[in-house]
Protein backbone atom coordinates (compact mmCIF):
# COMPACT_ATOMS: atom_id res chain seq x y z
CA UNK A 1 0.00 0.00 0.00
CA UNK A 2 2.72 2.36 0.44
CA UNK A 3 4.40 1.70 -2.24
CA UNK A 4 1.47 2.64 -4.25
CA UNK A 5 0.83 5.46 -2.35
CA UNK A 6 4.10 6.65 -3.28
CA UNK A 7 4.13 5.84 -7.08
CA UNK A 8 0.61 7.73 -7.30
CA UNK A 9 1.44 10.93 -5.25
CA UNK A 10 4.98 10.94 -6.96
CA UNK A 11 3.49 10.68 -10.05
CA UNK A 12 0.96 13.30 -9.89
CA UNK A 13 3.44 15.51 -8.83
CA UNK A 14 5.92 14.68 -11.85
CA UNK A 15 2.95 15.07 -14.19
CA UNK A 16 1.84 18.65 -12.81
CA UNK A 17 5.81 19.95 -13.62
CA UNK A 18 5.17 18.38 -16.85
CA UNK A 19 2.36 20.03 -17.45
CA UNK A 20 3.53 23.34 -16.02
CA UNK A 21 6.78 23.23 -18.15
CA UNK A 22 4.45 22.54 -21.76
CA UNK A 23 2.79 25.16 -20.46
CA UNK A 24 5.68 27.53 -20.06
CA UNK A 25 6.59 26.04 -23.78
CA UNK A 26 3.38 27.11 -25.12
CA UNK A 27 3.33 30.77 -23.41
CA UNK A 28 6.74 30.73 -25.04
CA UNK A 29 5.13 29.86 -28.81
CA UNK A 30 2.88 32.74 -28.31
CA UNK A 31 5.63 35.06 -27.22
CA UNK A 32 8.06 36.87 -29.79
CA UNK A 33 10.95 36.74 -26.87
CA UNK A 34 13.76 34.48 -26.64
CA UNK A 35 16.71 34.01 -24.41
CA UNK A 36 20.20 34.99 -26.09
CA UNK A 37 21.57 32.12 -28.00
CA UNK A 38 24.81 31.88 -26.18
CA UNK A 39 22.76 30.89 -22.40
CA UNK A 40 22.71 27.26 -24.47
CA UNK A 41 26.43 26.49 -23.89
CA UNK A 42 25.46 27.50 -19.92
CA UNK A 43 22.39 24.88 -20.46
CA UNK A 44 23.59 21.66 -20.96
CA UNK A 45 26.12 22.24 -17.61
CA UNK A 46 23.34 23.10 -15.47
CA UNK A 47 21.12 20.60 -17.08
CA UNK A 48 24.03 17.76 -16.27
CA UNK A 49 24.82 19.36 -13.05
CA UNK A 50 21.32 19.83 -11.40
CA UNK A 51 20.92 15.85 -12.61
CA UNK A 52 23.49 14.30 -11.05
CA UNK A 53 23.28 16.69 -7.68
CA UNK A 54 20.10 14.82 -7.71
CA UNK A 55 20.83 11.17 -8.71
CA UNK A 56 23.29 11.30 -5.74
CA UNK A 57 21.22 12.57 -3.25
CA UNK A 58 18.15 9.97 -4.02
CA UNK A 59 21.51 7.42 -3.96
CA UNK A 60 22.35 8.70 -0.66
CA UNK A 61 18.99 8.44 0.77
CA UNK A 62 18.39 4.80 -0.70
CA UNK A 63 21.74 3.76 0.91
CA UNK A 64 22.27 5.40 4.41
CA UNK A 65 18.02 4.84 4.75
CA UNK A 66 16.85 2.59 2.35
CA UNK A 67 14.40 5.25 1.25
CA UNK A 68 13.70 7.69 -1.45
CA UNK A 69 13.07 10.86 0.46
CA UNK A 70 10.09 10.91 -2.15
CA UNK A 71 6.74 11.97 -0.97
CA UNK A 72 5.14 9.13 1.04
CA UNK A 73 8.66 7.28 1.86
CA UNK A 74 10.78 9.31 3.96
CA UNK A 75 14.24 7.93 5.67
CA UNK A 76 13.56 6.45 8.87
CA UNK A 77 17.28 8.49 9.88
CA UNK A 78 18.47 11.52 9.36
CA UNK A 79 20.43 11.43 6.09
CA UNK A 80 23.91 13.36 6.27
CA UNK A 81 26.16 11.80 4.10
CA UNK A 82 26.69 11.83 0.23
CA UNK A 83 25.47 15.47 -0.70
CA UNK A 84 23.71 15.94 2.53
CA UNK A 85 27.20 16.28 3.97
CA UNK A 86 27.98 19.42 2.41
CA UNK A 87 24.25 21.33 2.00
CA UNK A 88 21.36 20.38 3.72
CA UNK A 89 18.96 20.67 0.13
CA UNK A 90 20.82 19.14 -1.93
CA UNK A 91 17.74 17.52 -4.51
CA UNK A 92 15.90 21.61 -4.06
CA UNK A 93 19.20 23.16 -5.58
CA UNK A 94 19.32 20.13 -8.41
CA UNK A 95 15.83 20.79 -9.12
CA UNK A 96 16.31 24.40 -9.60
CA UNK A 97 19.65 23.89 -11.62
CA UNK A 98 18.04 21.37 -13.72
CA UNK A 99 15.02 24.38 -14.59
CA UNK A 100 16.90 26.80 -15.33
CA UNK A 101 18.94 24.34 -17.51
CA UNK A 102 16.17 23.44 -19.47
CA UNK A 103 14.93 27.02 -19.57
CA UNK A 104 18.56 28.35 -20.92
CA UNK A 105 18.25 25.13 -23.23
CA UNK A 106 14.96 26.23 -24.83
CA UNK A 107 16.43 29.96 -24.16
CA UNK A 108 12.52 30.37 -22.87
CA UNK A 109 11.54 33.27 -20.96
CA UNK A 110 8.80 31.98 -19.37
CA UNK A 111 10.99 28.74 -17.75
CA UNK A 112 13.44 31.27 -17.15
CA UNK A 113 11.13 33.21 -14.90
CA UNK A 114 9.32 30.48 -13.55
CA UNK A 115 12.94 29.28 -12.16
CA UNK A 116 13.59 32.50 -10.53
CA UNK A 117 9.88 32.16 -8.52
CA UNK A 118 10.41 29.12 -8.02
CA UNK A 119 13.90 29.44 -5.37
CA UNK A 120 11.30 31.51 -3.08
CA UNK A 121 8.89 29.01 -3.26
CA UNK A 122 10.83 26.42 -2.29
CA UNK A 123 12.68 28.16 0.37
CA UNK A 124 9.44 29.04 2.01
CA UNK A 125 8.51 25.54 1.86
CA UNK A 126 11.59 24.69 3.05
CA UNK A 127 11.59 27.08 6.21
CA UNK A 128 8.01 26.84 7.11
CA UNK A 129 7.43 22.92 6.38
CA UNK A 130 10.05 20.89 5.81
CA UNK A 131 12.68 22.18 8.85
CA UNK A 132 9.95 22.25 11.45
CA UNK A 133 9.12 18.34 10.42
CA UNK A 134 12.72 17.59 10.72
CA UNK A 135 12.86 18.54 13.87
CA UNK A 136 10.03 17.23 15.63
CA UNK A 137 11.26 13.87 14.07
CA UNK A 138 14.93 14.00 14.73
CA UNK A 139 15.13 16.41 17.11
CA UNK A 140 18.68 17.13 18.72
CA UNK A 141 20.24 15.20 15.78
CA UNK A 142 18.78 17.70 13.58
CA UNK A 143 19.51 20.31 15.35
CA UNK A 144 22.82 19.52 15.39
CA UNK A 145 23.18 19.25 11.35
CA UNK A 146 21.22 22.10 10.78
CA UNK A 147 23.85 24.34 12.98
CA UNK A 148 27.05 22.24 11.23
CA UNK A 149 25.52 21.82 7.27
CA UNK A 150 24.56 25.20 5.11
CA UNK A 151 21.21 24.89 4.06
CA UNK A 152 21.64 26.32 0.25
CA UNK A 153 25.05 27.10 -0.43
CA UNK A 154 27.10 23.67 -0.49
CA UNK A 155 30.50 23.54 2.26
CA UNK A 156 32.09 20.56 2.20
CA UNK A 157 34.72 21.63 4.38
CA UNK A 158 33.03 22.23 7.37
CA UNK A 159 30.20 19.51 7.25
CA UNK A 160 29.41 16.94 9.53
CA UNK A 161 30.26 13.10 9.40
CA UNK A 162 27.68 10.68 8.24
CA UNK A 163 25.58 9.01 9.58
CA UNK A 164 27.50 5.79 8.51
CA UNK A 165 30.38 7.34 10.12
CA UNK A 166 28.69 8.44 13.74
CA UNK A 167 27.17 4.76 13.68
CA UNK A 168 30.87 3.24 13.32
CA UNK A 169 32.25 5.53 16.10
CA UNK A 170 30.14 4.82 18.49
CA UNK A 171 30.65 1.02 17.78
Amino acid sequence: MRLLRVVLVNGALSAAVIFLVCFAFEIDRQWPHVLPDGLRLVGWPLLGAGTLLILAAEASFIRAARATGATGDAPARLVTSGPFRCVRNPIYIGAAVTLFGVAFLRRSPTLTLAAVVTIPVIGAYVGWIEEPRLERRFGDQYRRYRRAVPKWVPNCRESVRSQEEQDFARG
